[in-house]
């Protein structure tokens, strides 16, 4: 009993240092607010209730398979929907130019993150990710339901 209670908390501890080092405990709690160079940087979130961001990267699987959604997100979340706004940014390639033409396949709504700010302003930490903030730049949403959120609010039904 006693050896298994020690056991199981030197087990956490272990999984906080390592979550820890790989800002996966930073990036799980909500209510993290976007710092406001990172939001400068995201144009159609300004004034918004809610914007969402999808961040990929050109050489993700996943996100290479989500292109068509990307696209749309892209495309209709610079519309103007009321409150809410989303945007795709492409970001983490091996190189400039694969970034870029990424961002392209996607469409000319799509911000590339050239120095990789945005990148780490949201505390990016997987691929593709999807993150939703309130117009003071506080996370509200975060992954499947930040996505679950754009299909819904900026696809539409």
């Amino acid at each position: 009993g006693q050896f298994r209670r020690k056991l199981g908390t030197g087990l956490f501890i272990v999984a906080c240092l390592w979550m820890s080092r790989h800002k996966l405990l930073s990036v799980l709690r909500p209510n993290r607010p976007v710092p406001s160079t990172t939001m400068s940087r995201i144009n159609a979130c300004e004034g918004k209730a809610m914007c969402g961001v999808a961040y990929i990267a050109p050489w993700c699987p996943a996100c290479n398979q989500l292109t068509p959604f990307f696209q749309s997100v892209a495309k209709l979340g610079m519309l103007h929907h009321g409150n809410y706004a989303a945007v795709v940014v492409v970001g983490r390639g091996r190189d400039a130019a694969e970034n870029t033409a990424k961002a392209q396949e996607i469409g000319s709504e799509a911000i590339v993150d050239t120095d990789g700010r945005l990148h780490d302003g949201l505390a990016i930490d997987r691929y593709p990710s999807f993150i939703v903030f309130d117009q003071k730049g506080v996370i509200k949403l975060r992954d499947q339901a930040a996505m679950s959120w754009m299909e819904r609010e900026i696809l539409g039904p």
